[in-house]
């Protein structure tokens, strides 16, 4: 019990605070010129790891600002979704570490070439998926399944999407020596 209290009281809390304003000046005839301005940001809780294992909760807000954002048609909803402010649960997972080995479970972010946190507007993406990754000397192994995204790219108004029937399968090798780079990665959304 107290080993568990205490992966509780030397956790760690991190955040960030933003704000975006973000607008399309159409130079077409009939399109209106849209704007936001959106205050947010986020908030993360991880527990301290105790035999390699740990966890992490983090929620990510945005809402608009009214007095700087457009009305109706003039509203850009780019920032915090046609409703103009949005609240999710962003990650919530467990995460076991035993040398070079990492096995995580949950939503998460990733950071691969095809699914990436996209971290330039109000909310990154993030994942719900089962990851392994492996480090060696300057190679990282990484292979895991993904069921579901949310942000921006998913659409912040449809929440959470599946990433295939079963789940988008995906595996890649990274080589980093400080000169040279190099990586290859396959991905397999299934039934997409």
């Amino acid at each position: 019990v107290e080993k568990v209290k205490w992966m509780f009281s030397e956790g760690k809390v991190s955040g960030q605070i933003r704000t975006v304003y973000a607008d399309y000046d159409y130079k077409k005839v009939g399109e209106d010129d849209v704007y936001a301005t959106a205050l947010g940001g986020g908030l993360k809780y991880e527990l301290a790891s105790l035999y390699g294992f740990n966890g992490a909760v983090a929620f990510k807000t945005s809402q608009d600002l009214g007095f700087a954002t457009g009305d109706d048609d003039k509203h850009n909803p780019e920032l915090s979704s046609s409703k103009g402010n949005h609240t999710v649960l962003s990650e919530a997972y467990i995460n076991y570490k035993y040398k070079n080995l990492n096995l995580r479970a949950g939503r998460q972010v990733l950071d691969t070439p095809l699914a990436d946190s996209d971290d330039i507007r109000m909310i990154s993406n993030t994942f719900e998926a089962y990851i392994a990754t492996y480090d060696f000397d300057n190679l990282s192994f990484m292979a895991g399944n993904i069921q579901k995204w949310q942000g921006f790219d998913a659409g912040l108004d449809d929440g959470w999407v599946d990433a295939g029937e079963d789940g988008t399968n995906f595996g890649g090798v990274s080589y980093d020596n400080e000169t040279v780079e190099f990586s290859l990665w396959y991905y397999n959304i299934t039934k997409g």
